[in-house]
C-alpha cells in the first residue's frame, strides 16, 4: 500500500491463502489531496490473481488551515498621516492551496489583495486615526484564515519652522521646516497681530517624502511682517 508513491504498509497472507484477511495501515495527511495505491504481487506458485476488496479510509481527511502572520506593521507602531504604510505577511500553507491574501483595517475595510508571493502591499495615504490591521488568507477556493490583529496609530505631524535664513547681500530670506509628508504647505503673512488678524496667503509649496519644506527668496520689506504656516 502506497501514499504518493511511498510505502505505508506491506502484507503477506502466506502461501495458499484462500480467504480475505484484514490489514490496516496509518498515515498522517499533509495536504488536501493524496494518491492512494495498492500494489499486489502474486506468489511464484500462484495463479497470478490478487484480490483487493472493501477498502475503507477513516476518519475523513481534514486539512489544517494555513497559519497567517502579519510581519509589517508591528504592534503599537505610529505613522505620520498621508504617508504610505508597508504591509507584509507570511503564510504557512499546511498543504492547502492559498488563492489570495487580503489586508484589512478595522474589521471590514479592505486595504488590498495580493495573489502571489511575497504577500505584500502598500496602504497609500491613510488618514489620521487608530487602526486594527490584520491579514486574511483565502484558501481552497473560499475558506479563510486570519492573522492576529496589530494596533497602529496614524497622526498628523505639526508644522514646525526650523530655520529662518537671511541671505547676505540680498533683501531676501528663506524659511524651512517640517510637517506632513507630501502635503501642500501655505506660508501666510499679516502686518499686525491686532484682532481680527488678517492673514493673507503668500506662497504655497509641497513638502517632500520626509515632510521637509522650504520657502526660498522671500522679499523683505521695511515694514514689520508676521508669518505663519497653514495646511489647506
Amino acid at each position: 500500500m502506497t501514499i504518493d508513491g511511498n510505502v505505508i504498509g506491506s502484507f503477506n497472507p502466506g502461501p495458499g491463502a484462500t480467504s480475505y484477511v484484514d490489514y490496516n495501515a496509518n498515515f498522517t495527511a499533509g495536504a488536501v489531496n493524496h494518491n492512494l495505491a495498492f500494489v499486489g504481487t502474486d506468489l511464484a506458485t500462484g495463479d497470478n490473481t490478487v484480490f483487493i476488496d472493501n477498502v475503507r479510509v477513516a476518519p475523513s481527511l481534514q486539512s489544517i488551515s494555513p497559519t497567517v502572520t502579519l510581519t509589517s506593521p508591528t504592534e503599537n507602531t505610529g505613522f505620520p498621516a498621508n504617508s504610505p504604510i508597508n504591509l507584509a505577511t507570511t503564510v504557512n500553507r499546511n498543504g492547502n492551496i492559498v488563492n489570495s491574501v487580503q489586508f484589512y483595517a478595522n474589521t471590514n475595510t479592505l486595504i488590498g489583495t495580493v495573489t502571489n508571493m511575497p504577500y505584500t502591499a502598500t496602504w497609500a495615504n491613510p488618514g489620521a486615526g487608530n487602526y486594527r490591521v490584520f491579514a486574511r488568507a483565502i484558501f481552497n477556493g473560499g475558506n479563510i484564515s486570519d492573522s492576529d490583529v496589530v494596533n497602529i496609530s496614524v497622526t498628523i505631524l505639526p508644522l514646525i519652522i526650523q530655520t529662518i535664513y537671511l541671505i547676505p547681500g540680498s533683501p531676501s530670506f528663506s524659511i524651512g521646516g517640517t510637517g506632513p509628508a507630501g502635503h501642500p504647505i501655505i506660508l501666510m503673512t499679516a502686518s499686525n497681530l491686532l484682532a481680527p488678524v488678517l492673514w493673507s496667503p503668500l506662497v504655497t509649496n509641497q513638502s517632500n517624502s520626509n515632510g521637509q519644506f522650504s520657502f526660498q527668496n522671500l522679499t523683505t520689506t521695511n515694514e514689520r511682517q508676521f508669518y505663519r504656516l497653514a495646511i489647506p
